[in-house]
């Protein structure tokens, strides 16, 4: 099934189709998504799985601006570094998963744009009809993950098509 999201760039498109379960990773730039990825690497992935590679790049925005000013061309750069940046965290870890797989394994990178990272990764889960979510947590306390919102804690409450796994080293 074709996801609902417009995905901004598939940095690699392996056909994930024929595989006996997709195995979604989702990636930041932490230390903990590195972790996961590893974990999953080692204690998940199995001969003909599929390993999708999850990055949402959040919309920049600029919260206040003098109305005479033309902020067009900075925004439009910001969100080309941004784009950049997804592309080469999924093109490294796609490198890393490589050189801990068989070479005939399929692997999926995508890119997504989103204001709220939390129902991007749920839709696009849900679309995938995932098998299993892996992912890192940052580790914030309880009043952080409540103010700025837990990614990891939404999608264990809301993932209805598979098991969430939450890596916190």
């Amino acid at each position: 099934m074709k996801s609902p999201i417009k995905a901004e760039q598939i940095v690699v498109d392996d056909s994930v189709e024929s595989c006996r379960r997709k195995i979604v990773v989702t990636m930041d730039e932490s230390a903990t998504c590195e972790n996961a990825l590893s974990w999953c690497l080692k204690n998940i992935i199995q001969p003909n799985d599929a390993l999708i590679l999850i990055n949402v790049q959040s919309k920049a925005s600029i919260f206040s601006r003098p109305p005479d000013i033309d902020v067009s061309e900075l925004i439009l750069t910001i969100e080309e570094r941004v784009r950049a940046d997804s592309h080469q965290l999924l093109t490294d870890a796609v490198s890393k998963a490589r050189a801990h797989l068989p070479p005939n394994m399929k692997i999926q990178a995508i890119s997504l744009k989103g204001d709220d990272p939390r129902e991007v990764l749920l839709q696009e889960i849900e679309a995938l009809n995932a098998d299993c979510v892996v992912m890192g947590s940052r580790g914030l306390s309880k009043v952080k993950g409540v103010v700025f919102g837990s990614v990891s804690t939404f999608l264990m409450r809301h993932v209805r098509v598979c098991p969430v796994i939450v890596i916190k080293f």
